[in-house]
């Protein structure tokens, strides 16, 4: 977690997932974050067969600072890194 004067930026590093395989919630004072992947190759040739398995998870829960503004919050997922910005909520 990085803490910007006007934001706070999260970033993992999420090699081999993509988009769709990452969930971003919040919920009440908490950030928690889900990727999960499965992955099955058959192969088949001759009298040789090869299956493999594989599957990966990570899953990461945190309490955000006070003052954070999360329901504006900007989600980026580019080339395996995933960066939640949330800025901090101006004060009046």
């Amino acid at each position: 977690m990085m803490n910007h004067k006007s934001e706070v930026v999260f970033t993992f590093d999420l090699p081999g997932f993509k988009r769709e395989d990452i969930d971003v919630d919040f919920e009440g004072d908490m950030i928690k974050i889900k990727a999960k992947k499965r992955k099955e190759v058959v192969k088949e040739e001759g009298d040789y067969y090869h299956e493999e398995r594989m599957s990966s998870d990570f899953s990461y829960e945190s309490t955000i600072p006070e003052g954070l503004s999360h329901e504006i919050a900007k989600i980026d997922f580019r080339d395996g890194v995933l960066n939640v910005t949330i800025p901090k909520q101006a004060k009046i």
